[in-house]
């Protein structure tokens, strides 16, 4: 059989892998006293930042001391916690196994659980939001562009990002098309962008000039926005915006 074309990270972005979230007892070493998921800042590059981040989890841990040393010693445990009172105990199990995956080198199985917990509907916005930040920092680790921007597709999907945050990963999509050189991609995702914004002036002359350049219509009007858009904070259009309107009119 020849190979599977590659996905690109919008059409990853469509799909919910099938993970089985039946609660299992699983044998570890409690020697790993107080083995946490490590939280970290998100979305350090592209000018994201997020304080949405999940806390660590704790799947369970413990420690019988003997002498003044650890007994490495098996335990059984059947549930998981997160320290963010949001994120429920299928969610964390499902984040908690999703980094001993990653950690034992089954990278993909780790993605799809985070895809898993971004994408399905039973889950709330929050726990949502959370594998999608996972999916996102797993690309920034990997340094996984493609992932990174399915992660973005996917977190904006959740409804549930803060706004700055939201126009900050839509902006980043147009980068990352642009950077594909798929300019139908970046119009699609500008128009997205004043959909949701309808103040966004850089956006609305960026959509203007990829329109110009595409021979598409509309490319005067949106840059006439962008200049009301400008004098409505009482700023002043750029020299460039006007000579566009003066050239397109």
């Amino acid at each position: 059989m020849g190979e599977q074309p590659q996905r690109g990270p919008v059409e990853a972005a469509r799909e919910t892998p099938i993970v089985v979230t039946a609660e299992r007892e699983e044998d570890r070493i409690s020697e790993q006293t107080g083995s946490r998921i490590p939280g970290k800042p998100l979305f350090t590059n592209e000018n994201i930042r997020s304080a949405t981040g999940i806390a660590p989890l704790t799947p369970g841990s413990g420690m019988s001391p003997l002498g003044g040393q650890s007994r490495i010693h098996k335990k059984r445990i059947a549930t998981c916690v997160a320290d963010n009172d949001a994120i429920g105990e299928q969610a964390s199990c499902i984040l908690a196994r999703a980094q001993e995956d990653i950690a034992a080198g089954e990278v993909g199985l780790g993605a799809d659980s985070y895809r898993y917990l971004a994408s399905s509907d039973r889950f709330s916005a929050e726990e949502r939001l959370a594998g999608g930040n996972k999916l996102y920092e797993l690309g920034e680790a990997r340094s996984d562009d493609g992932l990174r921007e399915e992660a973005l597709i996917r977190l904006l999907e959740t409804d549930a990002m803060p706004a700055n945050e939201a126009r900050s990963a839509r902006r980043t999509l147009v980068a990352m098309a642009l950077t594909r050189k798929d300019t139908t991609l970046a119009i699609e995702r500008l128009e997205d962008i004043v959909a949701n914004d309808r103040g966004d002036a850089r956006s609305l002359a960026n959509l203007a000039i990829l329109l110009r350049q595409e021979g598409r219509e509309g490319a005067l009007q949106r840059m006439a926005e962008a200049i009301a858009a400008t004098e409505a904070t009482g700023g002043t259009a750029p020299k460039g915006w006007t000579d566009f309107v003066k050239q397109e009119g």
